[in-house]
């Protein structure tokens, strides 16, 4: 089974306070007691902080994804195996 994350989103004024890193690890663990074993999202290729926080919590990049945003901007497809 698959799960997609459409949205994780920290207020920045409360960032790097473990607060992203908390809803994540929630949610990972919820989605294996439903027995969901690979997770993905879409995220910017110019969000290097949210890249870098995926990144730390095992996520991979599997590929990019060309105009992918309204703009024309590309994202990145990242996945992981819980």
């Amino acid at each position: 089974k698959t799960a997609k994350i459409l949205m994780l989103s920290v207020v920045k004024h409360v960032r790097r306070k473990k607060i992203g890193t908390n809803l994540l690890n929630r949610l990972l663990n919820k989605l294996k007691e439903e027995n969901i074993s690979y997770v993905e999202l879409e995220v910017s290729k110019n969000n290097l902080e949210a890249i870098s926080f995926y990144q730390k919590h095992g996520f991979k990049i599997k590929e990019i994804l060309h105009g992918f945003y309204q703009n024309g901007e590309d994202a990145y497809l990242m996945n992981k195996n819980i």
